[in-house]
């Protein structure tokens, strides 16, 4: 329905493919696993990769990260609106909340940082050494293509915590909601005893979620060559915390910043 009539979308004995799926990480292929950030990819070859994708899973079995699917998302969003996915972004989120320093690092062809943004832009770093921005294939940018600060995200968190009232709190609020279990994460995390326990980890529209004991934390991790990044909240605590690193995964294992970001956010002491 929203991408190129060129373009076969995998099926799997008959079922489709659906904007919930893809916001959900519920369909995955072996070859969409094996996806590698290439600023050679045309439009083209980027729409002959998912033509020639092939299911790993039953949809609505198991929920495995995709940064294809996510990307395809903002791409048919983009494509049934007919106007930019930055300009949808930026009109219906970052305009609204007031995120003045956080839009798109690139355009079709390639880096793209705003004059009165580069004096601020933090260079990345690989393993000790500085690093140039990759560039993403316009089809998957909404997977990691936007730049942001973190007072920018301070705001976006607190919108999501409702502490300011705004036009789409609901709509946020929606997002938050656990959908399936996700597997991958559910990993032990130290608990304030300083013993390991494992909490169970899910996935709602996009965000992920960690439960223990009735709390809820809501967050979301991700990272490019010379950038990572973590933001996350506890709603029944009013709680957040936005992490922002020039560096990589090769120097920070992203398992890391999680044994350190989501027990803060779990454990937080009530008083």
């Amino acid at each position: 329905m929203y991408l190129p009539s060129n373009v076969t979308v995998p099926t799997y004995n008959g079922y489709k493919i659906t904007l919930g799926d893809l916001a959900t990480h519920f369909w995955i292929t072996i070859l969409a696993r094996r996806w590698i950030w290439n600023k050679y990819y045309t439009t083209q070859q980027v729409y002959e990769f998912l033509s020639n994708s092939t299911f790993e899973d039953e949809p609505g079995t198991v929920a495995k990260y995709s940064n294809i699917g996510m990307g395809m998302v903002g791409q048919a969003m983009s494509l049934k609106m007919g106007v930019p996915l930055i300009q949808l972004i930026e009109d219906r989120i970052l305009n609204v909340l007031g995120m003045n320093s956080t839009g798109f690092a690139m355009n079709k062809t390639g880096i793209l940082i705003p004059q009165d943004i580069k004096s601020r832009f933090a260079a990345g770093h690989m393993v000790g050494n500085e690093s140039k921005l990759v560039f993403l294939p316009q089809e998957v940018q909404a997977a990691g293509a936007m730049y942001s600060t973190a007072n920018d995200l301070l705001k976006y968190v607190s919108a999501n915590l409702g502490l300011i009232d705004t036009k789409i709190n609901s709509a946020m609020d929606e997002t938050h909601s656990i959908r399936y279990p996700f597997y991958e994460l559910q990993v032990p995390f130290p608990d304030p005893s300083g013993n390991e326990s494992t909490p169970y980890a899910y996935e709602g529209l996009s965000w992920f979620s960690t439960t223990n004991l009735g709390t809820q934390v809501v967050w979301h991790n991700g990272g490019i060559d010379g950038y990572s990044s973590f933001v996350g909240f506890n709603p029944d605590k009013q709680i957040g915390l936005v992490i922002l690193c020039s560096c990589f995964f090769t120097d920070v294992p992203p398992i890391e910043m999680l044994k350190i970001a989501v027990p803060f956010l779990l454990y937080y002491p009530d008083h």
